[in-house]
């Protein structure tokens, strides 16, 4: 768990469904302990990187998950109404891409462009004449 201002990273290793099953309420409840203390829960904003394999996996996917036309979403029980959280491939998250697939370069590619951005917003300022060097 890494608390940042407002923002909540929380990342679980699991074996079995059933410990998948246990993180999920406890989830739910951590979902509900924020709202309580007057911090409103975004279903949309809140985004779900999930990786599974085996059989056992693939049936516990299809009771949890369901997509639309907007994408692909995990379905968190909580007291008073059910979160729809979008699952995706990557997050960034301070400046680092979270994924299970190629993060490194994702990473890489991700501060390049920011670099190569901020590069083009400071351009005339870094080759003004006007400026002593």
């Amino acid at each position: 768990l890494t608390l940042f201002a407002d923002d909540t990273l929380l990342q679980v290793e699991f074996h079995s469904s059933a410990q998948l099953d246990d993180f999920l309420r406890a989830l739910g409840r951590c979902f509900d302990v924020l709202q309580r203390v007057g911090l409103a829960v975004q279903d949309s904003k809140t985004q779900v990187i999930f990786e599974c394999r085996g059989r056992e996996a693939k049936e516990w996917c299809k009771r949890h998950f369901h997509s639309t036309k907007a994408g692909r979403f995990l379905k968190l029980p909580q007291s008073g109404r059910d979160l729809h959280l979008p699952v995706v491939r990557s997050v960034t998250y301070l400046g680092v891409v979270l994924s299970y697939h190629n993060y490194e370069a994702l990473t890489l590619s991700h501060r390049l462009q920011t670099a190569n951005t901020n590069r083009a917003r400071l351009l005339k300022i870094l080759h003004s004449r006007s400026l002593p060097v």
